[in-house]
């Protein structure tokens, strides 16, 4: 029986769903890791050689002028990105990534599919989410709809029309994209009543800021030019770590990053409450923004 994928492309990293037999939802598997998300990377190994994910987001601290992220925020602009003297749009850049993902469920469930549904932010209007439906026409897939980000979270929780009138806020700060909705669920149906959002806010924008933190630091303690660590693979590579501390600071209050620039070196303590205070600001502003839209 054909199945019907359910892709959320991220800003940051994306995944795709499908329903099994017994009516649950199942995250396909990334084809080369086995994690349940691929970050929305591309890499143009050669004008016509192409890697999607983990291997794109690595290759960048190498040759991050070969690399392309972050492309979800220019959906719908009329810009391009230029790779080997060859020029991209925002949208061919995305018809990688789906394509990826779809021969990623392809070849999981050895079976054709006869469509996909693809999430979209609330707050794109009808160009940024013409540019998303055209991105997957690029990638060759049957694109049968697309539902914004919130409700379908709310669907997943297992929100869904048939009981009393009932009132939710949806709040989703993502890898890179913030927007928040509220939604009326009624016996019939899930109305949207209000949404707002930033496609410049997401959780990328809290690594930028502690990178930034990180170089200064690295500065500070070994007296390097700051001229010489504008290099774009080094910026890169603190732009991981800053991350990844991220992420370990969700589970333990201190963490230690080392920084190495040609023959000096540091390790740097970020602590939970530092980390919070660099970017107490940011949170402020997805506060505000969430706060202005209700």
């Amino acid at each position: 029986m054909s199945k019907v994928f359910g892709i959320d492309l991220g800003t940051t990293n994306s995944a795709i769903s499908y329903i099994d037999q017994g009516g649950q939802t199942l995250v396909v598997p990334n084809g080369v890791t086995g994690h349940s998300t691929t970050p929305s990377v591309v890499y143009f190994q050669e004008p016509t050689e192409v890697a999607i994910g983990e291997v794109a987001r690595n290759a960048a601290v190498a040759e991050p002028e070969n690399v392309i992220s972050m492309v979800k925020r220019s959906m719908g602009e009329a810009r391009t990105f230029t790779v080997h003297d060859v020029e991209h749009t925002p949208e061919s850049i995305s018809a990688l990534i789906l394509k990826h993902l779809h021969e990623d469920a392809v070849t999981f469930l050895g079976e054709p599919d006869n469509g996909v549904v693809i999430t979209v932010p609330a707050y794109f209007g009808m160009r940024e989410t013409q540019a998303t439906i055209e991105a997957g026409a690029l990638a060759g897939l049957n694109v049968i709809s697309t539902i914004p980000e919130p409700i379908a979270a709310a669907l997943h929780y297992g929100v869904k029309p048939g009981g009393r009138n009932e009132t939710f806020l949806v709040y989703d700060l993502g890898g890179g994209t913030f927007d928040t909705s509220i939604l009326q669920i009624g016996p019939d149906a899930i109305d949207t009543i209000v949404i707002d959002g930033d496609r410049n806010l997401g959780g990328a924008d809290w690594d930028r800021l502690v990178a930034d933190w990180l170089i200064d630091e690295f500065i500070r303690r070994t007296d390097c030019d700051s001229a010489d660590l504008a290099d774009a693979g080094f910026q890169q590579l603190v732009l991981q770590q800053a991350e990844a501390a991220k992420i370990q600071l969700s589970q333990v209050q201190l963490t230690k990053i080392p920084i190495r620039f040609g023959a000096k070196a540091a390790t740097i303590e970020l602590s939970r409450d530092l980390y919070e205070e660099l970017t107490a600001d940011l949170l402020e502003s997805g506060r505000s923004r969430s706060s202005a839209g209700h």
